[in-house]
C-alpha cells in the first residue's frame, strides 16, 4: 500500500508490479520515493525515484531573431549554465500559466504571442516522473525580472545561430534548452 498518492501515476505496465511505496524525503521542490516492486524478470527489488512537479521551458525569440538566455550557477553539476527560461509548474497552474510567470520572473518578459512548441516530453524517465512543456514566445515586451530568492540570474540576448553553436560545442548542456532549440530549428526549416 502506498503512504500517499503520487501525482498523475498510471497503473504500472504489466511487466512491473508495485508492492509498496514509501516517501523517503520531501522538500518544496521534490519528493524522493522508494518503491518495493516485482521486476519484469520476476524478482523483488527496490526502485528509487524522484517525484517532481512538471516543468516549462520557454524559447523567447526577439524580432531580430535573438534568443533570450538565462545564466546561473547550477548546484548539482557545479557549473555555470546558459539556458532558456525554465521552471516548475506550481500547484494549480496550467503549463501556459507557468510559462507566462517564469518569463516575467526570470527575464522580465511579457509575450503577446506564446504557444506550445511540440508535445510535452519526459525529462529523465528512469529517475523521475517529471514532464516538460515547451513554449515559443514572440512579440516580447521587456521589463525588470523578479527572480526567486535562490536565483542569481544573468540575462542576455544572443543570435539564434550563436546559441546553436554553443549547443554544438558543448557550452550549453541543459537538456530542456537543447530540446526546445532543436524543435525550433525543425519548425523554421520546414
Amino acid at each position: 500500500m502506498t503512504d500517499s498518492p503520487v501525482k498523475n501515476r498510471q497503473p504500472l505496465i504489466p511487466d512491473w508490479r508495485l508492492l509498496s511505496s514509501r516517501l523517503v524525503y520531501e522538500n518544496r521542490w521534490m519528493k524522493l520515493r522508494e518503491d518495493q516492486v516485482i521486476t519484469p524478470a520476476g524478482g523483488e527489488g527496490i526502485y528509487g525515484w524522484l517525484e517532481l512537479p512538471d516543468a516549462v521551458v520557454v524559447l523567447a525569440i526577439t524580432e531580430e531573431q535573438e534568443v533570450v538566455v538565462v545564466g546561473q550557477a547550477r548546484y548539482p553539476v557545479h557549473e555555470y549554465s546558459w539556458e532558456l527560461v525554465e521552471g516548475a509548474i506550481e500547484e494549480g497552474e496550467t503549463p501556459l500559466d507557468a510559462a507566462v510567470r517564469e518569463l516575467k520572473e526570470e527575464a522580465g518578459l511579457t509575450s503577446n504571442c506564446i504557444r506550445p512548441l511540440g508535445p510535452p516530453f519526459h525529462i529523465a524517465n528512469t529517475r523521475t516522473d517529471e514532464v516538460a512543456h515547451v513554449f515559443l514566445a514572440t512579440d516580447l515586451e521587456f521589463g525588470a525580472p523578479h527572480p526567486e530568492e535562490t536565483e542569481v540570474l544573468e540575462i542576455k540576448k544572443m543570435p539564434v545561430q550563436d546559441v546553436y553553436e554553443m549547443i554544438d560545442n558543448g557550452s550549453i548542456r541543459d537538456s530542456l534548452t537543447i530540446i526546445a532549440l532543436l524543435r525550433y530549428r525543425a519548425l523554421i526549416s520546414g
